[in-house]
C-alpha cells in the first residue's frame, strides 16, 4: 500500500522531470530552449471565400494555440520563429455519389479550406518551410451551408491549426 502511494506521488516529479529537460515532450513535436518567441501574423484570405470572419478565426486559433501549448511569447514582429499564414482555398464540392448512371447525385457536400503557411525559423533556416495545410468536412446536401458553416469552420481549422503546430514543432 506504501510503495503504490509512493509511486503515485512520484509519477507528476518523474513526468516533469523528463518533460523540462526540452529534448522530451508530451505534446506532438518538441520546441528548442533557445526558441523563446513567435511572431503569428494575422491570416490573410487570399482566396477570397467563405465568411467575412474566417481570416480572424484563423488568426485567433493560431495564436491560442500557440499559447496554450507552447512556452513561446506571441509578439507582433520579429519572432525567433515567424509564421506567415493566408488562406488559398475555400471549396464546396459533391461527394459520395448515389443512384445510376444516368442520374447521379451527391448525398454529401464537402467544404475544404486550405491554408499556406510560410514559416520561418530565425535560428535555424533549415527549418524554414512554405506549405499548404488542407483539411476537409462533410455535410448533409439538405442542409443548407450558411446554418453550419461557422461549425465546420470550427472543425476545419482546429485540425488545420494542430497540423501547422506539430509541422513547426517536429519538422516532420
Amino acid at each position: 500500500m506504501i510503495r503504490k502511494i509512493f509511486i503515485l506521488l512520484s509519477l507528476p516529479f518523474i513526468i516533469s522531470l523528463i518533460t523540462s529537460c526540452g529534448i522530451y515532450s508530451l505534446k506532438s513535436g518538441s520546441i528548442a530552449l533557445e526558441v523563446k518567441s513567435i511572431t503569428i501574423n494575422n491570416v490573410y484570405n487570399e482566396f477570397g471565400g467563405g465568411p467575412a470572419n474566417i481570416s480572424q478565426v484563423f488568426t485567433e486559433k493560431l495564436k491560442n494555440f500557440y499559447l496554450q501549448n507552447s512556452r513561446l511569447e506571441i509578439i507582433k514582429s520579429g519572432g525567433d520563429w515567424e509564421i506567415d499564414p493566408k488562406i488559398v482555398g475555400y471549396t464546396i464540392s459533391p461527394v459520395a455519389p448515389i443512384g445510376g448512371s444516368t442520374n447521379q447525385s451527391s448525398s454529401f457536400n464537402r467544404l475544404t479550406i486550405r491554408l499556406q503557411v510560410k514559416f520561418t525559423n530565425n535560428l535555424d533556416e533549415k527549418a524554414n518551410f512554405d506549405q499548404v495545410f488542407s483539411f476537409f468536412e462533410d455535410y448533409d446536401k439538405d442542409k443548407s451551408l450558411s446554418s453550419i458553416e461557422s461549425t465546420i469552420i470550427d472543425q476545419i481549422s482546429d485540425r488545420i491549426v494542430q497540423d501547422v503546430y506539430t509541422k513547426t514543432t517536429s519538422n516532420w
